[in-house]
């Protein structure tokens, strides 16, 4: 079982290393990363989770999230989930550093209780592989799709975020394509 650190109201890390499903069902405070990809099309990269997924199964995501582990910067995770879950390896500084939101929702008594560390990625190259036990597909749409998606998150099967979440994201992201 994945093991994440525990964080206080602003984000600081404890002394506390807990499971990931410990986290979740206590509602404890821990960290995540969420990379929005986007291309020279002027689309963005959205996936669909796994149906053995516990939280929020077959729902269409951020294009590519994961847990932080315990004790591993922002910025690795990052590396680390774009490689496993879209087979994506990026270099340094090709990362856009959006900042940080507290997202706390729940599906079916589990509590997603995130810091979430945010991030772009302009990524022009097909993905070839998908992380199969984490995601059943992927697909480009854009920006007035998205933002349609993003709208009615229950009608079109999306991930549930805090009050801003999409609209910040949307924001940054139009900000590119200007």
């Amino acid at each position: 079982m994945e093991q994440v650190n525990i964080l206080d109201n602003f984000g600081n890390i404890t002394k506390l290393i807990v499971g990931k499903d410990i986290a979740h069902k206590k509602k404890l405070l821990h960290p995540v990363v969420h990379i929005w990809i986007y291309n020279s099309k002027k689309q963005i990269l959205i996936q669909k989770r796994s149906s053995n997924k516990k939280y929020f199964p077959n729902h269409w995501d951020v294009s590519c999230v994961g847990h932080i582990s315990a004790n591993e910067s922002q910025i690795i995770s990052a590396y680390r989930e774009l490689k496993e879950e879209l087979g994506i390896k990026v270099k340094k500084n090709e990362l856009d550093f959006l900042g940080v939101i507290k997202d706390n929702n729940s599906w079916n008594n589990i509590c997603e209780n995130n810091w979430a560390y945010i991030y772009l990625l302009k990524y022009n190259k097909p993905i070839e592989k998908i992380q199969k036990e984490e995601l059943s597909d992927i697909k480009w749409v854009s920006i007035n799709t998205f933002k349609k998606l993003t709208s009615n998150l229950k009608k079109y099967n999306f991930t549930k975020k805090e009050n801003g979440y999409f609209e910040f994201i949307i924001a940054h992201i139009d900000e590119k394509f200007k």
